[in-house]
């Protein structure tokens, strides 16, 4: 699956009915478990436009704030970064309204271009639930940069972490960036459980 130069790769979005479903299953059935909705639910191409009004509210500061923090450390950032690095972007974000570069892509920006500036040899791969997101966003970069290589992933957290081993050699780094505060949607010990679970899939050289 293409768009322009940009490749987006199914990972499992074309399933993405059941993969809720059976997360949503997961959720509600556990033993134990608190029961709260998965937010992948709300992560459709609905919800991504609901996102993108909210974080562009004036009294929504955090998304300005991320992004002057990774303006004001993006050359820091960037020199632990090796070349022939992979990037896997966990929710890439949306362009619903045909903005330059929407929020979410606004932070990685200007971290890519340091890299592209430094002639290093990137793969980045930016992961979504909307492929309609993804083919905008993707396609926009790809025809920004050099040597950033910019392709797209279509699917779920889980199809990412199932898929991440082969998006690069033993000897290439793995990084997994999470830019927002996605993080921060579960309570605090499933969050730490899910943050070693992208630990576990960088590579040893990598960072999660």
């Amino acid at each position: 699956m293409g768009t322009d130069n940009a490749q987006i790769l199914d990972i499992g979005g074309s399933r993405l009915n059941e993969s809720l479903r059976d997360m949503l299953v997961s959720r509600m059935l556990t033993p134990g478990n608190q029961c709260v909705l998965p937010s992948a639910l709300l992560s459709d191409d609905n919800g991504s436009v609901l996102w993108q009004q909210i974080n562009r509210l004036p009294d929504y500061y955090q998304t300005r704030e991320e992004i002057s923090l990774l303006e004001a450390h993006g050359n820091d950032i960037a020199d632990l970064i090796a070349p022939n690095t992979v990037l896997v972007d966990i929710g890439c974000g949306v362009d619903h309204f045909k903005l330059t570069f929407p929020s979410d892509t606004r932070k990685i920006f200007p971290l890519l271009s340091l890299l592209d500036q430094s002639q290093k040899s990137i793969q980045y791969y930016g992961l979504d639930l909307s492929l309609e997101a993804l083919r905008s966003n993707i396609s926009k970069l790809a025809a920004s940069f050099k040597h950033v290589q910019c392709h797209g992933l279509w699917g779920t957290f889980d199809d990412a972490r199932r898929y991440a081993p082969t998006l690069s050699p033993a000897s290439s780094p793995r990084w997994f960036l999470s830019l927002g505060s996605i993080l921060g949607n579960d309570f605090p010990m499933p969050a730490v459980g899910i943050l070693r679970s992208w630990r576990d899939c960088a590579d040893a050289r990598g960072r999660g």
